[in-house]
C-alpha cells in the first residue's frame, strides 16, 4: 500500500470540512422548513359559524293593516322624495322636515307643540321610533316650505325647538293626496329580526283635487293625467272617494309604478320602522 504523500493531508482537511458544511447547512434547512411548516399548521380546526336560518312568509292581513296605517305617516313627506331614498341618506334638515310634516293627528297624538316648545330629547326619540335605533341628528333650523326662512328654531341653551310663528303668518303645510294600494309583500324573519318588504302601488293628487297621477312629481306638475274622478262620477268623486279610486286603480294597474318599501323590527309589526324606499 501507498503511503499518503504528506501534501494531500491538507486537500483532505479541506474536503472534510466542506462536507461538515454542507450536512450542517441540509440539516439546518430542513429543520426550519419543518419547524416553519409546524407553526403554520393550525392547532386545531376551526368550524365554521352556521349560517343564520332565514323564513319566508306571506304578510298577514293583519300586519298589512299595521303596515300600511304607517305608510301614511311617512307618505306626507316621504313622497316628495318620488320614490328613492335610503334612510342613512337623510340630510339633518330632511329628519327635523320629516318631524315637522307628520299628521297633525299623529303630532296631537305625540304631544308636539312647536309653539310652546319641543324638546331636542324627544325629536330624538321620535326619530328613533320611525328610522331605528341608529338614527343621529345634529340640529339645525327646519326651513319653511314656502321658502320663506326657517320655520322651526333650534335654541342651543335650552335644547329645545321652537315655531317661528311670527316670522310666517301664512297657513299651515298641506299634504298631498296620497293612496295606496298594496300589490304583495315578504315576510323574512331569523332568530335576530323580522323584515316586511311590500310592494304599494299609489295614486297622488294636490289637495281637495280629484285630478289623480301616478307620481308626485306628476300630480305636482300636472302632468300625465291618469283619471279625474269629478268628470267620471261627479259628486260622488268626494263622497265615495277610495271606492271609485279601487274601481280606477283596477281598470288602470299598468300605469301605475311599484313603489318598495322596506321595515324591519325584532318585535312585531307596531315596532316596524322603515329602512329604505325604491322605485
Amino acid at each position: 500500500m501507498k503511503r499518503r504523500k504528506e501534501k494531500d493531508y491538507p486537500v483532505m482537511a479541506l474536503m472534510a470540512l466542506l462536507t461538515i458544511f454542507i450536512v450542517t447547512f441540509l440539516v439546518v434547512a430542513i429543520i426550519r422548513t419543518v419547524s416553519s411548516f409546524q407553526a403554520e399548521e393550525p392547532s386545531a380546526v376551526e368550524e365554521p359559524d352556521e349560517p343564520t336560518s332565514e323564513h319566508l312568509a306571506a304578510i298577514s292581513q293583519v300586519e298589512q293593516e299595521i303596515l300600511l296605517d304607517k305608510l301614511a305617516i311617512y307618505d306626507d313627506y316621504f313622497v316628495t322624495f318620488d320614490g328613492q331614498k335610503k334612510i342613512e341618506d337623510l340630510t339633518d334638515v330632511e329628519k327635523i322636515t320629516f318631524i315637522d310634516r307628520l299628521p297633525i293627528e299623529v303630532q296631537q297624538e305625540k304631544g308636539l307643540d312647536f309653539e310652546a316648545g319641543v324638546p331636542l330629547e324627544t325629536i330624538q326619540e321620535l326619530l328613533r321610533e320611525y328610522f331605528g335605533p341608529d338614527i343621529t341628528l345634529h340640529p339645525v333650523n327646519c326651513p319653511c316650505f314656502l321658502g320663506d326662512g326657517d320655520y322651526l328654531i333650534y335654541d342651543a341653551t335650552t335644547r329645545t325647538y321652537y315655531a317661528d310663528t311670527d316670522g310666517h303668518g301664512h297657513g299651515g303645510y298641506e299634504p298631498y293626496q296620497v293612496h295606496n294600494f298594496y300589490v304583495d309583500g315578504v315576510k323574512t324573519s331569523n332568530e335576530n329580526s323580522i323584515t316586511y318588504t311590500l310592494t304599494i302601488k299609489k295614486a297622488f293628487a294636490a289637495p281637495n283635487s280629484s285630478s289623480y297621477y301616478s307620481s308626485y312629481t306628476d300630480a305636482l306638475e300636472k302632468n300625465n293625467l291618469l283619471f279625474d274622478l269629478y268628470t267620471l262620477y261627479g259628486e260622488k268623486a268626494y263622497t265615495d272617494t277610495s271606492r271609485l279610486l279601487s274601481v280606477q286603480y283596477e281598470k288602470n294597474k299598468g300605469l301605475f309604478p311599484g313603489y318598495v318599501y322596506t321595515f324591519t323590527t325584532n318585535s312585531t309589526a307596531e315596532e316596524a320602522y322603515l329602512v329604505n324606499l325604491k322605485k
